[in-house]
Parts: C-alpha cells; structure tokens; sequence
C-alpha cells in the first residue's frame, strides 16, 4: 500500500497530465507491485488508479495500451475493458477472449460483468438468497435485468421505494413484455399465459388480491425495512407506516411461496440473525466502476460570518461554481427541502437572467404556459434549470430527469428524492445544505448523495463539491423487525408466525391474537397503527350508541358533511396527520370537494393562488410557486396516498362495526377508487401509472372503446398512437412516445 499523501499526489499526477507522459511504465510498475502485495487496501488503489488511467485513456502512448488492458482485467473491470479491447483487438490473445467471454452476460446482448456483479450473478443462478451492500456505482440494478433475463424465473415480484424508481425499471424491462406480463397496479390481474413481472411499492404489494407462486422476490433499498433508518416523517407521510409495509410485503410473499430473492442497497449491513434465518450470501463491498473526488468548498465563503451574510456569500460561492467551473456539466444540487430547492434555484435564475442567449424552448415549456403560466419553473427551465421533489407530478419529475440527461438541462437543484428515486447521468454533485428534511445529514445519506456524482459507462470520475462539515465516518447496521425483532410493531408481530416469535414479544403476540380473528384480519389488511385502529373501531360504536352515525355510512360520492365527519374521526384517531400538516379538516373537504367538481389542477392552483393572494401569506410574485408547490404535494401524497389509505381503513371498520349492530354499513370503495385514478374510468388509470398526465387522458379517452380492460386500454393507445398525438401538444405527445 502506498503512503495516503504520496497516493493522491500519484492520482493528482495522472488528473493533470496533458500528453501521457506520467502515464507510463513506471505506473504501470507500481501497479503491478500492488497487485502483487494482495491485500484489500492495495488493490483499492489500483482501482482507483485505473479509474483515472482510464479517464486519460485517449492520451496513452499506444504501444503502453495493451499492458494497460492487463492491469485492467487485473482489478476485474470487464465492461471498461471491452471497451479498451473494441480499440487494439489484434492484441487480444485467445486466453483474454476466454476471460472476456466468461464475463460477459448470457442473457443482455453485448453487456459484460464486472467480477464482482459476476460472482453476485453466479450466486443468485445456483439458487441462493443473495444481499448486496455496495455503493451506488456498483451496477448493482443491472442484476435486475440479469434476472429478468434469463426467464430462469416465471413470476418475479420487484419492490422499490418510489414509483419513480419503478417507472424507470419498468422502461428498462419492457422490452422482455414477450415473456412476461408487466404488472405495475392492483388491479392488473396476473396472466395464466405467460410469466408476470410484479413492479410494485410495499404497499402495492399488500394490498395486491391472489399472487401466482412468486419465483423470485428483489427488494431494492432494503435498508428501508429497518426502523432505526426511517426516514424523519414529510409532510402528509407517516413513515413507520412504510416500514411496516415492507416488512409485511416480504413476511406475505415469502411466508406463503418461499420465493428466492434477492436484495440490494448502499452501505449497510444486517444482522447474522437474518443471515443465518435465511440462508443469505451477504456481500458488503467498496467496489466500484467509478471514482469520487470530493473538492471542501468551505473555503469559498466565511463560515464565521453572521447567518445571513454567511448565507449570501454561500450563494454567491455556489452559483459562480456553476456558472464558471461546471457550465457545461451536468449537475445534481442537494438541497434539504423544496422550499430550499426553490429558493436556491430562483437566486440561480437571476444570476444568469441577462445572458439571454442560453435560452432554449423545450416541448415542456409551451405545455407549463397552458397549465401553469405563472409558474417560475418554466423560466428556470429556459436557462436549463430544474428542480426536483417529491411534490412534483410523475410526469414533470420524470420529464426533468430526462431533460437532465440528454443535456438538455445544465443542473438540477433537488432533495433527497432524486437520490432514493432515479438514476441519472451526473458528472457532479453539490452538497449544499447539511440536514434533510428537520434531520442533520448522517455518514449513510452523504455518501448515498455523493454516490450519485459520475456514471459507470459514461463519467468515469465524479466530482462532489461539499459546501458542509463531512459527518463522522461511520457503517449503518441495520435492524429487519421481522427477523431482529428490535422495537418492532405489532403491525408486523401479527404477520410473524407463531414459532417464529422471539421470548420478549412473545406476551404481546398472545394479547394480539386474542382479538377476535374476524377483525384482527381487518387489523392485518389495514396495514396501519393496531392502536389508532381500535381507537377508531371505539370511536364509531360510540357513534352507534349515540345514534350519530349516519354522516359516516355515506355510499359512492360523499357530500360535504360527509367529507367533514370522516376525517373528524381521521383526525381523532391518528388516521390523517394533521399536526404535520398544510391543511386542517375543513380545507381539505373544501379542496376535495372543489377537485371532485372541476377535476383539474389548474382550477386548483388557481384557487389557492386566489386565497393566497387575499391572505397576502407571502410576497406576491411568490403566491403563484407557493401555491402550485402547495396543490402539487396535496395532490401526490393526500388525494394519491394518505387520504384512500385512512379511508380505506375507516370503510373497513364502519363495515365490522354497523354490520355486527345489524344496521345498513357505508361503503367509501367508490370514492377511494375514484381519488386515486383522478376521476377517470378505471381501466384508463394505467396510462397514469405509465406518466400521462389526466388532463391529457381526457383529450382522448372518448376515442377509447367502453368496456376495454387496463391491458386492452395500454394495447389500443400504442397501437393507435399516430392517430392520438394528432389530439396533443407537443409535450403531450413526448409522454406518450414513452409509455
């Protein structure tokens, strides 16, 4: 192993050579000296040598190339390697073509494996249940792929966190929708016929009806099963809720069909508990396809400053980085909140504002000034700026992404949803704040953030520009509840089978199986708070014996009154947040009952901005952005999310609850399927799913035969797409050359 200083001052050489000149044997000496001690911290270096080597490779001296190519397949970067080889293949001897070949996929065309994904990839083929820790830039996705693939599996259930994140696998694997049935809503029924590919977030997977025999079972993020890593609680999310969802996926899937699977995540380990339980082959590894070079940009402002000049002189530091240093690259801004993304991006525009000539019009922007003409983020789209979060509509989300990674977008200033969410082509990543959401940033989440800089394939160095004091080094271990059985919920106790319960819960899991197994079923389903839901059980017998419940057993579409008394008892009973809330009880009936009436979000916007404006809450030319940000969020968490969830749950126990009384029950499952799908047909609620907006459906949803089931309905669109777009705008069009 070479000395730290003297390491970097190699690594700083090769960065600033111009001619090859540092790039010559003598490297090529020391790099086999290394390989030769064996040991872990020599062979990082090489990595990291050869990273930078290979950024320089346009530079080598020719006849240096083919030893270089030895040292390469030496750290085991086979996909870099193939690359090299397309360029001196008369120096490849028969012995190399074999190594080559031995890593190159059987199942993807012209994709080769790195040694570490092969070993991974060989495992998972020999039947084990596979966990891989490894770092962002560890292709750790194209395994996903690998095992799509290889049609090895006939039902394959894929739970990721977002549906950001499902949206892009589901592009990606669609082109195998010959062997497989892509199943990404509930409502889809599984194919008899062929396989099925289940793309779907915890919640979507408990709520799903009857599943085929489930194969095979990956769960993206998987540290997203532990409580200690529960991310701090947004606006609208109760997000012990989505731990105990995953959790409960898993116990469903493989409780009932014993799945093979496979799960993948950054830097974090698990306990040998679930190792042992499950016969897991765990990889925790550093290895990586990309280099990150982290430049201190403390030093560009005083950090000793009062807070509101240390404030400006930060901003000022970042947008001359942006503007001088990174003009011309892509890159991600990290910003602790959509209030921030906005702010930080607004002080960006105006900033650029007089340098006219870096306009450009793209399809999005004609669209933005139809739905949303006031709206800031279409000037900031103008001079190649966007902005992401978790309140964005799909479809805008997604079309920032893809703008961002075509160039056609310069930076993007987001939160950490884009980091859990999408895989994008960043060259370089700013760390700008040093909390997410109300929490300080931990070790785990800067080096998750960080890891987003470069792009296996494509940017061979990341570069990460760190406004912030870095967090103390440390390694995540994470706790799985229905394996560790630390802290863990009884909304997960009950799905444990009874042998598997641990002596500590053992007295709890009694006392929850001793309610009746009629409800404790309605209990399971629900997939929320035991506790709030016998509260709420309470609260409506009380209604009962008080002969008040009548506003409450409401049928189809719900009135006024009916909105107010529902989420009363919501709000009582710990249903709907509200104490983290934008909203209280009586805006919420009055925007859902205004959105029932007119089904548009601009009507909304333009209501909010309205009583904003009257209220004079802030400035005026922010009304506008504060209320789209505000209709946005309220539309993609509550009517999306949060509202159908504790309906759901209230239907269920006015059913149980009137029933046992013998007197006529409500039924919410009308409305709730209604919110969900923005008021249009059910089987026209895919195209939504597949990132069309509903105003957009509308325009064409009376060309669409009745009676056609969601599959039927996706078939038509494609098949009848020239005809459609002549009905849409441009951008309009662009999504649906996507779906």
């Amino acid at each position: 192993m070479i000395e730290k200083v003297m390491f970097e001052d190699i690594i700083n050489s090769i960065d600033h050579s111009s001619n090859g000149e540092f790039l010559d044997f003598n490297l090529i000496q020391s790099c086999s000296q290394l390989l030769a001690l064996g040991d872990s911290e020599s062979l990082s270096q090489v990595e990291r040598i050869v990273i930078h080597v290979l950024d320089k490779w346009s530079i080598i001296p020719g006849d240096l190339k083919a030893i270089w190519c030895d040292i390469i397949e030496a750290v085991g970067y086979y996909p870099y390697l193939q690359r090299c080889y397309e360029e001196n293949s008369e120096e490849t001897t028969l012995a190399e073509k074999i190594r080559q070949q031995y890593h190159k996929s059987h199942y993807i065309e012209n994709v080769y494996m790195h040694s570490e994904q092969k070993k991974i990839s060989d495992f998972i083929f020999m039947g084990r249940n596979v966990v891989v820790s490894a770092p962002t830039s560890f292709g750790k996705s194209l395994l996903i792929e690998e095992i799509v693939s290889s049609r090895k599996y006939k039902n394959i259930v894929v739970i990721q966190p977002t549906l950001a994140l499902l949206d892009e696998t589901r592009r990606k694997l669609k082109k195998y929708n010959q062997f497989y049935k892509i199943i990404v809503r509930t409502t889809q029924p599984p194919s008899s016929e062929q396989g099925n590919l289940f793309l779907l977030t915890a919640e979507r997977v408990v709520e799903y009806g009857e599943f085929p025999k489930i194969d095979f079972l990956i769960i993206d993020e998987f540290y997203k099963l532990s409580i200690k890593r529960m991310d701090s609680v947004r606006k609208g999310v109760n997000n012990n809720d989505r731990v105990n969802a995953l959790n409960n996926a898993f116990l469903r899937l493989y409780n009932m069909y014993r799945p093979q699977f496979y799960f993948l995540g950054p830097n974090a380990s698990i306990s040998d508990t679930f190792k042992k339980r499950y016969d897991v082959k765990y990889f925790d590894t550093s290895y990586s396809l990309v280099d990150s070079q982290i430049i201190d940009m403390t030093k560009s402002y005083n950090v000793d400053l009062p807070k509101r000049k240390r404030e400006i002189a930060k901003n000022a530091a970042l947008y001359k980085l942006l503007n001088e240093k990174l003009r011309n690259e892509q890159t991600l801004v990290f910003c602790s909140s959509p209030s921030r993304c906005r702010k930080i991006a607004d002080g960006y525009f105006r900033f650029l504002e007089n340098e006219r000539h870096l306009e450009r019009n793209l399809p999005i922007c004609d669209w933005m000034d139809e739905s949303f003409p006031k709206w800031s983020l279409n000037k900031y789209i103008k001079f190649g700026i966007g902005i992401h979060d978790a309140s964005l509509p799909k479809h805008i989300g997604n079309s920032i992404v893809r703008y961002f990674n075509q160039k056609e977008l310069n930076v993007i200033f987001c939160t950490s949803t884009i980091i859990e969410g999408v895989n994008t082509s960043a060259h370089n990543v700013v760390i700008f704040d040093d909390n997410k959401g109300g929490n300080k940033l931990d070790y785990f989440d800067f080096c998750n953030i960080k890891g987003r800089a470069g792009r296996m394939m494509e940017h061979y160095i990341g570069y990460i520009y760190n406004f912030i004091p870095t967090p103390p080094k440390m390694k995540l271990s994470i706790d799985i509840p229905f394996c560790d059985q630390e802290d863990i919920s009884s909304e997960i106790l009950v799905n444990i089978k009874k042998n598997e319960v641990i002596l500590p819960n053992q007295e709890r899991y009694k006392k929850l199986n001793e309610i009746p197994e009629e409800l404790l079923s309605i209990f399971k389903k629900n997939g929320v708070s035991i506790i709030n839901q016998i509260k709420t059980l309470d609260y409506i017998i009380q209604k009962v014996k008080q002969k008040t419940w009548k506003e409450i057993t409401w049928k189809n579409l719900p009135n006024w009154d009916n909105l107010l008394a529902t989420f009363n008892i919501a709000k009582e009973c710990d249903l709907l947040p509200f104490d983290n809330c934008i909203l209280n009880v009586n805006q919420l009936c009055t925007i859902l009952s205004s959105y029932m009436r007119n089904k548009s979000l601009t009507h909304l916007v333009e209501e909010q901005y309205k009583y904003l404006c009257e209220k004079k809450e802030t400035g005026d030319e922010n009304c506008y952005d504060t209320a789209v940000e505000k209709v946005f969020r309220i539309h993609r968490t509550w009517f999306q999310y949060v509202i159908p969830k504790s309906l759901r749950v209230i239907d269920s126990l006015q059913r149980y609850a009137f029933e046992k009384n013998n007197l006529p029950a409500g039924s919410y499952s009308y409305y709730v399927q209604e919110l969900e799908s923005d008021f249009l047909p059910s089987n026209l609620t895919a195209l939504v799913e597949y990132g069309l907006p509903a105003s957009t459906i509308r325009k064409f949803s009376s060309h669409i035969p009745n009676k056609m089931t969601e599959d039927e309905v996706l078939a038509f669109v494609r098949k009848n797409s020239i005809k459609i777009k002549g009905l849409l705008s441009n951008y309009e069009q662009e999504l649906l050359s996507l779906i």
